[in-house]
């Protein structure tokens, strides 16, 4: 099981914002740029990802 297919992208739920929020503040760029891959995900899979981001 990989990419889109992998449950963990079934739902986008308040922790998994609050997960991500803590990627894209990281000092690691690898973290930052795995958060960037997550959000691409979920929002290929249809799911509204502008909560991540403030106003």
């Amino acid at each position: 099981m990989s990419g889109l297919d992998n449950p963990y992208y079934s739902d986008f739920s308040a922790n998994k914002i609050s997960e991500i929020k803590y990627l894209l503040d990281s000092l690691d760029p690898a973290k930052s740029l795995e958060a960037m891959k997550r959000l691409c995900a979920f929002s290929a899979k249809g799911f509204d990802v502008s909560a991540v981001f403030p106003q």
